[in-house]
């Protein structure tokens, strides 16, 4: 049977409590996947004229995002107070004076004791990356995102990208994605491009001629960041960009070759603009290459993912999973031991569907599982094979739970997918999950990754229609704050920032 890795192993690898040393931020591993103050040196200045102040009212991880977006997309000193009103929750407070002490500088009012300022923020805003405001049409961006490459299926990171680049078109921006020649035929398949947003490149030395007149040229996996090199050397004055959507190091065998360049791609190009869409991923890697990495907002295509037209059906549990094995980090034999078990228990009262692999894969997985298991999934089970986007919003609109027992995910598309269309998701507690997923609230998120481990929270849920239910109303409650437009914006005022601060430098003599 193969190994697959698990949370233990990948937390092995990562050393979760000192990246959070490195942070200077102590806490449980959790605190990976929150806003962390960082890369806050010389921000504060309590003598200064640009005075700003957050109101929190109740909400921790409100006054957290705020502070962050406010301490990373500064350009200057600033004086900055957090306004506690009397009655303030007990967590709240002590998340003020943990920021107070973490942050020379910062100062915890209470409302009394509030002064004049110049920007007032309350809890949950963020302070926009273009802040302070620059002419967005005068730095208006035309990107290029730089994809090596993709599977028949798609991927995650691939769907954040034609989400993205379709949604800053939306905003007036000039986008398109730049793909290999043999892979454009599947990226045309997978996603459409009568609008012509893939352009294709036959050589690496022909990829200025498909970014065109872009300002901004984005890679988007490690093996993409020899092409931005090349385009770096070639166009000096690009803003070069780098779209960090997982933890490749992860990816390799430690000490391997891919490893490396991987581990390397972080600072391979001097000055490069690093952004990924978890705090878990961007703290991860602040940590471990003491880079800065900045926060945009992840995306979800809520004209395709939506619960309208559920089939509900309240005498079966539903539950479907993805089965991909050329992605060891899902786990699909451990997903599979999942399913065999709540079948054991549940037998006909559940129906199990599984989909991501062709045939031929799924058999091969299924030959890994012991006999009594592999029996229990090929006379029950059923494995739809490869699905299009718009299939996955179909069954995910027809069952009521979806298994992700991943060791880790850096975002969870498919989670936050799944809770768009009215299905639970069950995610890995170490990733990025926590930026939709919250346990007990809309989600089933495990720490004890064993098999067995998971099919008994499973079964525990399917036992309770009721709180079933609560989760489903609670992750259809928290997709209304994910799209893919906020996600674009968020991109445009980052990639505008950066060109407004390469035009200021450009500016300055000698």
């Amino acid at each position: 049977m193969s190994t697959e890795p698990t949370q233990a192993s990948v937390r092995a690898l990562l050393r979760p409590q000192e990246l959070l040393g490195e942070l200077g931020w102590q806490g449980p591993d959790e605190e990976l996947g929150r806003p962390i103050p960082h890369d806050a040196r010389g921000i504060v200045d309590p003598a200064s004229d640009q005075r700003i102040a957050v109101a929190a009212l109740g909400d921790p991880g409100g006054l957290r995002r705020t502070l962050c977006s406010i301490l990373e997309r500064t350009e200057r000193p600033i004086a900055l107070s957090i306004l506690l009103e009397d009655d303030v929750n007990e967590e709240l407070a002590e998340l003020a004076h943990r920021v107070e002490r973490a942050v020379p500088g910062v100062r915890v009012l209470r409302g009394e004791q509030a002064e004049p300022a110049t920007h007032v923020l309350t809890e949950g805003e963020e302070l926009p990356w273009s802040f302070p405001v620059v002419s967005a049409e005068f730095f208006k961006p035309s990107v290029a995102y730089l994809l090596p490459g993709l599977p028949p299926e798609g991927s995650g990171g691939s769907h954040s990208l034609v989400q993205e680049a379709r949604g800053l078109r939306e905003l007036g921006c000039e986008a398109r994605i730049c793909v290999p020649l043999d892979a454009l035929a599947v990226a045309s398949s997978v996603y459409g491009n009568a609008d012509e947003l893939f352009i294709p490149y036959q050589e690496p030395e022909d990829i200025l001629n498909s970014i065109g007149s872009a300002t901004v040229a984005v890679a988007t996996e490690h093996p993409s960041l020899a092409i931005l090199q090349r385009l770096s050397d070639s166009r000096p004055e690009l803003l070069c960009a780098y779209y960090v959507q997982d933890y490749e190091p992860l990816f390799a065998v430690p000490e391997s070759a891919r490893f490396d360049r991987a581990f390397l791609s972080y600072r391979a190009i001097p000055g490069q603009l690093l952004f990924a869409k978890t705090h878990w991923l961007r703290n991860v890697v602040t940590a471990l290459h003491g880079v800065s990495v900045a926060k945009v907002r992840p995306s979800l295509d809520r004209e395709l993912f939506h619960a309208q037209g559920r089939v509900e059906d309240e005498g079966m549990l539903r539950v479907a999973a993805m089965v991909r094995p050329r992605t060891p980090r899902r786990r699909p034999v451990a997903t599979l031991q999942v399913l065999a078990a709540i079948r054991r228990q549940l037998g006909e009262a559940v129906r199990t569907v599984t989909f991501g692999c062709d045939a031929d894969a799924y058999a091969q997985v299924l030959g890994e599982l012991a006999s009594d298991a592999a029996g229990e999934l090929g006379a029950g089970g059923e494995h739809l094979g490869l699905l299009s986007r718009e299939q996955v919003a179909e069954l995910m609109r027809r069952c009521d739970i979806f298994i992700d027992a991943s060791a880790y995910q850096a975002f969870g598309r498919s989670g936050l997918e799944a809770m768009a269309c009215g299905a639970v998701p069950l995610l890995p507690a170490l990733g990025g999950v926590s930026e939709y997923a919250e346990q007990g609230r809309n989600a089933l998120i495990f720490q004890d990754d064993r098999p067995g481990a998971i099919a008994e929270a499973l079964l525990a849920l399917a036992r309770d229609r009721t709180r079933l239910l609560r989760l489903r109303e609670g992750g259809l409650e928290t997709v209304r704050d994910f799209s893919i437009q906020q996600a674009a914006q968020t991109q445009l005022d980052l990639f505008t920032a950066g060109l407004s601060r390469r035009a200021a430098s450009a500016t300055v003599p000698a």
